[in-house]
């Protein structure tokens, strides 16, 4: 509610407490006003007073539905012709008292200049009925001197200050008790103000804290697509001051000037996608991949939408040196087979070929056969050989039985080279796309493997939880050695986690590698669903 509305409310229930207050007594004093008959016989003055009384009672009646300028002026007019009409009739004393009640309510209620207003009506009407009196224009029928030695005079004009005195009182209380309470509730309003100016403040350095915190850089564009305003982190990305960003056509510091970037902001600002790739042109010429997510500002000022570009040179660097890992490793792995082909499977084959010559130009047939036999048992070494590098490359059991039997068999044939209890908990029952099984697998093994070559742990535990409605959590638990996880994965020795973490995106899940000096590794792996092969 605004301050008028506030000062209208005041001033219509001191008008409705006046008219309420006003009829009640003005209705009583007709009473002693009409005794003066028996006195001074019939005086047209009754008749006035009861005119009053019924228009009061009339404006009463209608409190609530008269406009309140209408109803305050109009009792405002009849207490002033009470007045004048005291003054006619019974000279300087009749009725000059409701002319001061009604200065002073007007005061109250509509200030200064109608109070002046209403007191110049009355001291005219005072010396325009004096001068009348004067040159005996007007001549009151009942005489002064007589009037005022009336025992009925002391009686009603008694009654009349009582009345004046209460309605005084009555209004300036009213209006004292409305005014604090106005005060107080402005005060209110004044301390709610003050507490969500001082969380308005708070919240705008919170959010120049983060707009000027952010590692990514943040602009703001205006309709006409020109920046308004951007953080530290995007001058320092695009190589230009704030003033010389400011006002400038951000299409300037886009590479491809081919594109349409004004329709493609609009776009990904209405789009549930709404990130791109995108290079940006650094002062020096550089240019600089980044990834710019846009959005619609939903606040009132110039800015139209406001972007977040992130630097993507780290995250580039990083994909290169994965990718590059991932080929040493496939080219490591190629090497290998082919070294367990040449040098496991060549001998047998080269051998079982001798043997076969050898037989070709035999003549005796115990000879034949003895060749033959140990040709024959060569080459079921051979078909040994290559199953074990088939299972190597994609073990059968994998294939047949599911990752978790997979992870059983593996853990068998490597408990063997060191003393170490594994613990597998399977609450898995049922199977999972291939390509998932088999990225877990490995997975498995690969930090099977790291924790048997380099953390010294001799537990480890392995946990195949269900996930609701149809995703699985792989925990995996060593009480090893433990590292620094941050200087491993800053160092060239880190792509190894770097891929194990792409790995698990690229599948669709959640990723978490937790590890300290001496407090071993835990590795959480969260695949969120997928639907029966």
């Amino acid at each position: 509610m605004s301050h008028n509305d506030d000062l209208y409310k005041i001033r219509d229930k001191l008008i409705n407490v006046t008219i309420s207050t006003a009829t009640l007594f003005l209705c009583l004093a007709l009473i002693p006003s009409l005794s003066r008959y028996f006195e001074i016989g019939w005086n047209p003055v009754f008749l006035f007073h009861i005119g009053i009384s019924g228009a009061l009672v009339i404006l009463f009646a209608l409190r609530k539905k008269i406009p309140l300028s209408v109803k305050s002026h109009s009792i405002f007019l009849l207490f002033m012709l009470l007045a004048i009409v005291g003054i006619i009739n019974f000279r300087t004393v009749g009725g000059a008292y409701t002319a001061l009640v009604v200065i002073t309510l007007c005061t109250m209620l509509y200030g200064l200049r109608m109070g002046i207003v209403y007191s110049l009506v009355f001291i005219a009407a005072f010396v325009a009925i004096g001068f009348l009196q004067v040159r005996q224009v007007i001549n009151p029928k009942v005489s002064f001197n007589e009037y005022v030695n009336l025992r009925t005079t002391w009686f009603t004009t008694i009654t009349a200050y009582v009345f004046m005195i209460i309605i005084l009182l009555n209004s300036v209380n009213l209006f004292y008790t409305y005014y604090i309470d106005a005060l107080n509730q402005a005060r209110e309003k004044s301390m709610e103000l003050v507490k969500t100016l001082d969380s308005l403040i708070q919240s705008d350095k919170k959010y120049r804290s983060i707009f000027e915190g952010s590692k990514d850089g943040l602009f703001f564009i205006d309709e006409h697509f020109k920046i308004t305003s951007c953080n530290r982190s995007y001058t320092q990305l695009a190589g230009y001051d704030l003033p010389e960003l400011k006002g400038q056509y951000f299409k300037k510091f886009m590479y491809n000037r081919e594109v349409n970037w004004d329709s493609l902001f609009l776009e990904l600002a209405s789009s549930p996608q709404n990130k791109a790739e995108v290079e940006i042109v650094h002062k020096s010429g550089e240019v600089i991949p980044a990834e710019v997510t846009v959005y619609r500002a939903n606040f009132e000022d110039s800015s139209f939408l406001w972007a977040v570009v992130s630097d993507l040179r780290e995250k580039k660097f990083f994909e290169s040196e994965i990718f590059s890992a991932m080929i040493r490793a496939e080219e490591n792995e190629r090497e290998r087979y082919a070294k367990e082909l040449h040098d496991g499977l060549g001998p047998l084959l080269s051998t079982s070929m001798i043997y076969l010559f050898t037989i070709n130009e035999e003549q005796d047939l115990s000879l034949i056969k003895e060749y033959a036999g140990r040709a024959y048992s060569i080459l079921e070494d051979a078909t040994k050989t290559v199953k074990e590098i088939s299972n190597n490359l994609s073990p059968i059991i994998l294939r047949e039985y599911g990752m978790v039997h997979a992870v059983r068999s593996f853990i068998e044939k490597a408990g063997h080279v060191r003393r170490i209890h594994f613990s597998i908990d399977d609450e898995l029952t049922r199977r999972y796309p291939e390509v998932l099984e088999f990225t877990i697998y490995r997975i498995l093994v690969e930090l099977i493997n790291n924790s048997l070559k380099h953390s010294g742990a001799d537990e480890i535990t392995i946990s195949f939880l269900k996930i609701q409605p149809n995703g699985f959590l792989v925990r995996y638990h060593e009480n090893g050695a433990g590292f620094d996880y941050h200087e491993a994965i800053t160092s060239k020795s880190g792509f190894g986690l770097l891929n194990l973490k792409n790995r698990i995106h690229k599948i669709g899940g959640d990723y978490s590698y937790q590890t300290a000096p001496g407090q071993g590794v835990q590795v959480s792996i969260k695949i969120p669903n997928y639907s029966l092969c």
